[in-house]
């Protein structure tokens, strides 16, 4: 993997962690509620910029990694 695919693997991994810890402090356990956190949250991260800095190849990585 590229060092922009790892990078991004690495900060969507950190999020997640990230997120779960917050939902479980919180104690959020409603679905649609974490869906849509992770979509916010984790999704934004996946694909920033991806389009910009990324060739085909990659941005498959990168999907799989989401």
């Amino acid at each position: 993997m590229d060092s922009e695919v790892d990078h991004l693997t690495i900060a969507n991994m950190h999020s997640l962690f990230t997120l779960n810890h917050c939902c479980a402090k919180l104690r959020i356990m409603d679905v649609k509620i974490r869906c849509d956190l992770f979509n916010t949250v984790v999704r934004s991260i996946t694909s920033y910029a991806s389009e910009v800095w990324m060739d085909s190849k990659k941005i498959k990585v990168s999907e799989v990694v989401y």
